[in-house]
């Protein structure tokens, strides 16, 4: 599950962010917009090599953690090609890892931003946004860049949303399918913090709160 394997597809739609022939110049988002007026860009992630389910996802994290987003931004990437959400979220508990404070960044690719007051928006339909004010465990790890905390690991299945205290698989992106979370479909969160504490003793000891 490493990040070498994950791919990335694009579909841009309203304007093309490819060079034509004899271009040398990618065009940026807001040079699209600026032309276009507004901007929407569609981006797939491929799955393959996935296979290594919660273990996998442990072994990836540098935290996991229960919490609501509670506000979020979006803005252009460096190279003005993407955008990146900030979102900022409130933590209730930490099953894993330390964490400082009482609320998080994590960053995902996706979201929407304006600029000169044209609509720019890049669109992940595998990994939808966070939903604000509900409760989510998120399996995070460390940025690579300086200026991002966390981003959420594998995607759309480091996110375990709850409903009534359960792990809500039907609102995740492969719902009752994705066999990671097959097992522990419907389970309330205790039961599901008990099975994921005996994961974690098994495959990074030493790493799970005091």
């Amino acid at each position: 599950m490493g990040r070498g394997q994950r791919k990335l597809l694009l579909v841009v739609l309203f304007a093309s962010a490819w060079p034509v022939s004899g271009q040398t110049h990618r065009q940026t988002l807001p040079e699209q917009a600026e032309k276009q007026g507004s901007v929407r860009v569609e981006r797939y992630f491929s799955s393959e090599g996935r296979d290594e389910g919660i273990d996998g996802l442990i072994i990836e994290s540098s935290a996991i953690v229960r919490g609501m987003v509670v506000a979020e931004r979006g803005y252009l990437t460096k190279d003005q090609t993407s955008v990146n959400t900030d979102y900022t979220i409130e933590i209730s508990d930490a099953y894993m890892g330390q964490i400082v404070g009482h609320q998080v960044s994590v960053t995902k690719l996706g979201g929407t931003t304006f600029v000169n007051g044209h609509r720019i928006e890049v669109d992940t339909p595998q990994f939808p946004a966070l939903p604000h004010e509900k409760p989510l465990i998120l399996f995070l790890r460390n940025c690579a860049e300086a200026r991002c905390e966390f981003e959420i690991v594998a995607d759309a299945w480091g996110v375990a949303p709850l409903r009534a205290g359960r792990i809500d698989c039907s609102s995740m992106r492969d719902g009752r399918e994705n066999p990671w979370w097959k097992p522990y479909c419907d389970l309330t969160e205790s039961e599901f913090r008990t099975q994921l504490q005996e994961h974690i003793a098994r495959v990074k000891p030493g790493s799970s709160p005091k």
